[in-house]
This record gives C-alpha cells, sequence and structure tokens, in this order.
C-alpha cells in the first residue's frame, strides 16, 4: 500500500475572467521512503498540487489518501496526527521565516501549535533537530537575517521535521541557493531520507535536481 496516493486530483479557482484550473486530472502514487519527483515549468501547477496535498488550495475533484485513508480536502478538518504526518519545505525560505522570531522559536512553533510538549521539552527537541540539519545548537538565539541562504534553508527543513512526519514536500528547495549550497542541502536531504525513512514529494523545475 503506498504512503500516499493521488487520484484524479483537480483545482480550481474562479477569477474574473471565470474559473481557472490550475491542477487538472494528476493521479500518482508515492510508495514508503520513496522520492517522487514532480517536474514542469513555473504557473504549472506544482506548488498549487503541493498545498493541494498539504489542504491549502482548494480541491475540486479526485482523492487524496495517506495510508489508505482518504483525506479531507482542507486542512482544518484533518486529524492532528494527519496534519503531522505532512510536513513542507518551502521554495522561498527568507519569505517563510518570521524576521521577528528566533530561530529556535520558528522551529518551535509547529509543536507550540500542535500542543507538543512543554517548554522546556521543545528547547531541547529543537536543540537535536539543529544538530540534525547540522548547524550550531546557538543558532536557537538568531534571527534570519543573521543566516545565510544555505542556513536558511536547514532552518526550513528543521521546522518541517519537527513533528515528525512521514511525508515531507519539498516546494523547489534549492532554487533560490547558489550551486556549491544547492548541493549540500540536497546531500542532507538524502541523508535524513535514510535516516529517518522519509518520503518525499519534490515539486521542481530542474530536471538535474529530480535526477539526484
Amino acid at each position: 500500500m503506498p504512503l500516499l496516493a493521488v487520484t484524479d486530483l483537480r483545482t480550481s479557482f474562479h477569477t474574473r475572467n471565470g474559473v481557472y484550473r490550475a491542477v487538472d486530472g494528476v493521479s500518482f502514487a508515492i510508495e514508503r521512503g520513496e522520492t517522487l519527483g514532480i517536474v514542469g515549468e513555473s504557473g504549472s501547477g506544482k506548488t498549487t498540487l503541493g498545498k493541494a496535498i498539504l489542504g491549502l488550495a482548494p480541491v475540486s475533484g479526485g482523492e487524496i489518501r495517506m495510508a489508505g485513508k482518504p483525506l479531507p480536502p482542507r486542512i482544518g478538518h484533518r486529524s492532528s496526527g494527519v496534519r503531522r504526518a505532512i510536513q513542507v519545505v518551502f521554495q522561498d525560505v527568507s519569505t517563510s521565516l518570521n524576521p521577528r522570531r528566533t530561530i529556535g522559536g520558528t522551529i518551535a512553533d509547529p509543536m507550540r501549535v500542535n500542543r507538543v510538549g512543554d517548554r522546556s521539552s521543545r528547547r531541547e527537541r529543537v536543540r537535536q533537530l539543529l544538530e540534525t540539519v547540522e548547524l550550531p545548537p546557538e543558532f536557537a538565539y538568531r534571527y534570519p537575517h543573521e543566516l545565510s541562504g544555505g542556513e536558511r534553508q536547514r532552518v526550513g527543513v528543521a521546522r518541517a521535521l519537527a513533528l515528525g512526519p512521514r511525508l515531507v514536500i519539498l516546494d523547489e528547495p534549492t532554487s533560490s541557493l547558489d550551486v556549491s549550497v544547492q548541493a549540500k542541502i540536497v546531500e542532507l536531504l538524502a541523508s535524513l531520507q535514510r535516516s529517518m525513512d522519509l518520503t518525499y514529494l519534490l515539486v521542481s523545475h530542474d530536471l538535474a535536481l529530480v535526477r539526484t
């Protein structure tokens, strides 16, 4: 049984000119521990597809199943266990990190929102996650503007791992990084997948990245 199965998925948005269908009849399945690449040009609906799986984009048709069980299309209708099981690393981490929040606070936010642990245990979990993504523990007290692009992306990965997900959606995870930094992030993601038995849905326009 695949971890994630998407069948004939469609998403639509109402505009002044009528209905715009961003995703039209997409089907695929991902096995546990596998990486599936979704490739397409900018504006082709890749990010919308990822958001639909997360429950953040309107689903007008089709079905999403997690471990054989159908998922409600809206995130607010999903159980806490399902919400924790699917996480995302955003494309532009510089805009997805709150500039007024410390790195530690940002990584701890998913745990706080989902009422996981107390303040002390969350602080320890943040320390562990920083080490997992190869950042020093003292980074917990820094702010996003004090970090490089690669370091901020590692923070994004740490935040995605905070709730112990089974599926991580990688939305163009290296597109805003220098080539040398891209390779290091790809190596980190591959290492984490092996050690944590993660399943990845990789959304990208970069065929070379998907091949790796």
